[in-house]
């Protein structure tokens, strides 16, 4: 199914380049963190996102950035 994916959108360009995220802002909540950060996901495409981080944490941990939208 993937395969089939990208040969049916040409393929996908190269991933080589650096995310260059920066966190714009920074809010507590009861409990947790959100941090707002912008990266880009190619050369000069830039992605909005809000990273949530719960206050108890004791070791590092997965994370999953979910992004709407492009």
């Amino acid at each position: 199914m993937k395969q089939a994916l990208l040969k049916s959108i040409g393929g996908l360009p190269s991933s080589a380049s650096p995310l260059n995220a920066q966190t714009l802002k920074i809010v507590h909540g009861e409990g947790y963190t959100v941090e707002n950060v912008v990266f880009e996901s190619r050369p000069q495409h830039y992605v909005t996102s809000n990273f949530y981080l719960p206050d108890q944490r004791v070791e590092a941990n997965a994370a999953i950035l979910f992004l709407c939208g492009h």
